[in-house]
């Protein structure tokens, strides 16, 4: 099956809540955060962190394998978020998210992309 690159919309938050907690039990280094303080936050703070910038997720049939999401700010389009499920990484699926969240921005006036990077010790 071929690996599809999903918008995540507000409306379609089962998606994220599908996704961001892998993520979170995974790498919680990476996001700054951790699952039990991101499942703390009400449903609709969960819902800004999608309806504030973009979210895309790549999935393959009913397997969710990663996650890219961003934001424009000004000209700048800021990548906060990037995931892929441990078992599909150096598969190139990061590619596809990431690309499509690039897109995105360039529609709103974005000339050049940053990536937030969580340092850890």
């Amino acid at each position: 099956m071929a690996v599809e690159i999903r918008p995540i919309a507000p409306t379609e938050l089962e998606q994220l809540h599908a996704l961001r907690p892998e993520s979170l039990r995974d790498s919680p280094a990476a996001f700054g955060s951790t699952y039990a303080v991101q499942a703390a936050h009400p449903p609709e703070r969960r819902a800004r962190w999608v309806a504030d910038g973009v979210a895309r997720a790549a999935l393959d049939g009913s397997a969710r394998l990663g996650l890219a999401r961003g934001v424009a700010v000004d000209s700048v389009l800021e990548v906060d978020a990037m995931w892929v499920s441990p078992e599909r990484r150096r598969s190139g699926i990061p590619r596809a998210p990431l690309r499509s969240v690039v897109e995105w921005g360039a529609t709103r006036g974005a000339t050049s992309a940053r990536q937030a990077v969580v340092a850890t010790t």
